[in-house]
């Protein structure tokens, strides 16, 4: 048999930083930024083993999806009290930057309108595409944690972790090739 020779197509790396965008699509779309260093995205799976007697190590078949997460992460140096809004769970994100003051929320439940319909990621790459990474029903649940220093910017660390529907329905990140930043 012949062995196939992998073909290297460099049209599809990425180049640079990208952009991310909050509520990418909708209405109340805005940019997020700047940011500093780019940014991230991770989509895993938590798997484990059904285990029993006799198994004499990983089998096919017995392995369980117990959990999937996506996150997007991005380090912005914008202040604005629309940023901060995001990064505590307990807030509902604010719709303008003007606000006086942001505050922490209560406790309890997380109410629906304090999550983003989307957080999405577009790295362009070498054919002049890009490649978009989404997550949805995304909250930040780092909350904050600033540090300030002379002769230099703040920086505030954004973590996007998506969410499925409280009804156990929906996708929590999607990566697909597109045209254009929409």
């Amino acid at each position: 048999t012949e062995v196939e020779k992998m073909s290297f197509d460099l049209t599809k790396a990425t180049l640079g930083a990208g952009l991310i965008y909050v509520n990418d699509g909708e209405t109340d779309e805005f940019l997020l930024g700047p940011t500093r260093g780019g940014g991230s995205f991770e989509g895993k799976s938590e798997t484990r083993d059904i285990e029993f007697d006799g198994k004499e190590g990983p089998t096919k078949g017995t392995v369980v999806i117990d959990q999937i997460t996506g996150v997007i992460k991005a380090t912005v140096i914008n202040y604005s009290n629309k940023i901060l809004s995001y990064l505590s769970p307990g807030i509902a994100p604010l719709s303008t930057a003007s606000t006086a003051s942001v505050t922490p929320g209560s406790v309890g439940i997380v109410p629906d309108a304090n999550y983003l319909k989307n957080v999405a990621y577009y790295v362009p790459t070498v054919d002049g595409k890009y490649k978009k990474y989404k997550i949805l029903n995304p909250l930040c649940r780092n909350g904050i944690s600033s540090a300030h220093k002379d002769k230099g910017e703040g920086e505030l660390a954004l973590e996007f972790t998506g969410h499925h529907n409280a009804d156990g329905t929906g996708e929590i990140w999607e990566i697909s090739d597109v045209q254009s930043i929409a």
